[in-house]
């Protein structure tokens, strides 16, 4: 998956969840894809961490 689909995913995501317009719903909105895209992160690390040790 490339960065761009992987973004684009994430925004669908998020959209989907929250839903609603204002300021407040775009702090949400920010927060929950921040939040998303860290899990999203440390699980991809710890992936690469496990192929590495199974060489």
């Amino acid at each position: 998956m490339t960065d761009f689909q992987l973004l684009t995913r994430a925004a669908q995501k998020v959209e989907t969840a929250i839903g609603e317009t204002g300021r407040f719903a775009g702090t949400a909105k920010h927060t929950y894809a921040n939040n998303l895209l860290t899990v999203i992160k440390v699980y991809t690390e710890i992936e690469d961490c496990n192929s590495i040790s199974m060489l």
